[in-house]
């Protein structure tokens, strides 16, 4: 019986390891909202953002007019349908911003950035803060923490990476 707990106890902590926020994750997400003009506007768009797969907390705030979605525990917010929401709630979204964590590859030509609990990849834009990233991670497969801005690419050859990301910050695990 102690074997069987023991054993248990061990795949428990593996596994706790293999999903730990080690793995890509959309951790914050950041949406700069037009439209928003009274408590009841920010009340019935917090509660549409807050059945976003993966979104733990929604805070609004009318004076700045900016929406921002923290994740659950574990878990990465689900991003793709984000400016689509908030325009079926009636406001517009300009421009949206998200701290992530994952490991930067080369893929399909691009520098991407894998999340792997949405099974998305950004496409990391070609600026100053990928050319010092790609200079100190020199070839390695590391885990970084990242924060910028979103864009979503309609350009036919990118149909498999439809998000870019461009880096105004970042730290390597």
């Amino acid at each position: 019986m102690r074997k069987v707990i023991f054993i248990l106890t061990g795949l428990f902590i593996l596994q706790a390891g293999l999903f730990s926020s080690a793995n890509a994750q959309i951790k914050q997400v950041r949406i700069k909202v037009n439209g928003l003009a009274c408590s009841f506007c920010a009340y019935g768009l917090e509660k549409k953002l807050k059945k976003v797969d993966g979104v733990g907390k929604v805070t609004i705030s009318l004076n700045d007019g900016l929406a921002t979605l923290n994740s659950k525990a574990d878990q990465s917010i689900e991003f793709a349908n984000l400016k689509a929401l908030v325009k079926a709630a009636g406001f517009s979204a300009t421009k949206i911003a998200v701290t992530v964590q994952g490991v930067v590859k080369k893929t399909d030509g691009f520098y991407v950035l894998a999340i792997t609990h949405s099974e998305e990849k950004l496409i990391i834009k070609n600026n100053e803060k990928l050319n010092s990233l790609l200079s100190l991670l020199n070839g390695a497969q590391k885990t970084i923490r990242a924060r910028g801005t979103l864009s979503q690419k309609e350009t036919s050859n990118l149909n498999s990476h439809p998000f870019a990301l461009s880096i105004t910050w970042f730290e390597i695990k």
